[in-house]
């Protein structure tokens, strides 16, 4: 049905990882991976995730990770130079969630 096919693109788009380059669209590919699909979001994360020179997905940590720490990668690309609001339009139009980590929640009382 259409409902159906609905629901499996926007689970695909929820759940695709994205790999940013600089050309006019802005994105090389996308990439679903059963193990990222589960790395949740921080506009302040403690990993990244990029693509070797193989093409396998790799996770890495951008700061020390405590013991039973979530990984936490960033659905905005370079949110450290992304405002608050820029970020929280940019999760809501493509993820269709409003982002309550800790520097949102900072951010926004700062707003």
């Amino acid at each position: 049905s259409v409902q159906e096919l609905q629901e499996l693109l926007m689970r695909i788009k929820t759940n695709a990882l994205g790999f940013p380059c600089s050309d006019k669209y802005g994105t090389l590919g996308w990439s679903l991976d059963l193990y990222a699909s589960f790395l949740d979001h921080s506009c302040s994360p403690n990993c990244k995730v990029d693509m070797d020179g193989c093409g396998k997905l790799v996770v890495e940590a951008v700061r020390e990770i405590r013991k039973g720490e979530a990984l936490l990668i960033s659905y905005v690309a370079e949110p450290e130079t992304v405002s608050y609001d820029e970020r929280k339009k940019r999760l809501w139009e493509t993820y269709k969630f409003a982002c309550r980590c800790e520097r949102c929640v900072r951010d926004y009382k700062c707003t």
